[in-house]
């Protein structure tokens, strides 16, 4: 974030940073170091005051991460620059936005007492210490000190090589991990993939199978008919078929004995 971006966003609103005593100028100092700086650990620079923070600044944590600047009379910060007051019994501090070696504007908080997040006129450098500048924000790295520091500046850690180092066998290992979970990744994309076809094949097989079934079953349906219709034909040609035996086994008159009775009517051979 850009500081004109935190001067929008914060202006005419309450920063306290770390919960205690309410908007004082320290949390807008320490809200700025994380979303400008990028310094995301809240414990770098920080004091009981802004006084004591430029008075005991090679003791605080964090402090190799600055250039200390003692205010000349000929002497303007940067924008960005982070401005101390020594004055009084706290002090005070601020990020520069603009100015000359006679004036200047900064972005301030609890200046006056009590006052939200606002850019502030100071007509002059009375009771200014000095001004903090962040060593990343140096426009050129020219030597491997310089460099060296740009990294832990980077890394957020102290400039101490087994500190930086550390961070960078970190690193290294997380990136490793990270190729390996991408490895993974691909894999079980690709079994997926692999799977989704072999899902598809199967529903168009199922929806195969189901028309197939369908005609099966149609035909079953006209197979079943078509057995009704002829139990019901094998059903009747049976009770047919009964009643004519019945006829044949036990009739009335058999033909040979009309036959014969005939025959003794014709010729006189009746009995008397």
């Amino acid at each position: 974030m850009t500081l004109e971006e935190f001067v929008i966003k914060w202006n005419g609103k309450y920063i306290d940073f770390d919960g205690v005593y309410g908007n004082q100028c320290m949390d807008e100092m320490h809200q700025y170091n994380v979303e400008c700086l990028g310094i995301t650990d809240g414990s770098v620079l920080a004091a009981s005051s802004a006084k004591v923070l430029w008075d005991t600044f090679q003791t605080v944590k964090g402090h190799e991460l600055f250039d200390q600047i003692v205010n000349t009379p000929t002497g303007v910060p940067q924008e960005g620059d982070i401005v101390l007051w020594n004055n009084g019994t706290y002090g005070h501090v601020a990020v520069f936005v603009e100015g000359n070696d006679i004036s200047f504007r900064s972005f301030d908080q609890n200046f006056p007492t009590g006052s939200f997040c606002h850019v502030q006129n100071h007509p002059n450098y009375t009771g200014v210490a000095g001004w903090l500048r962040y060593k990343a924000n140096l426009p050129n790295v020219t030597t491997w000190s310089d460099a060296f520091i740009a990294v832990a500046t980077k890394l957020n850690v102290s400039a101490n090589k087994d500190v930086v180092l550390g961070e960078i066998d970190k690193l290294i290992k997380y990136e490793d991990a990270l190729v390996q979970k991408d490895s993974q990744i691909k894999e079980q994309a690709n079994k997926i993939v692999e799977l989704e076809a072999k899902l598809a094949s199967l529903d168009n097989a199922n929806t195969q199978l189901k028309l197939h079934n369908d005609v099966i079953q149609n035909t079953v349906n006209e197979q079943q008919k078509l057995l009704n219709t002829q139990d019901s034909n094998i059903t009747q040609f049976k009770t047919e078929i009964d009643t004519l035996k019945k006829q044949m086994i036990s009739p009335d008159t058999s033909g040979w004995q009309l036959v014969s009775l005939g025959f003794t009517k014709i010729f006189g051979l009746e009995r008397k």
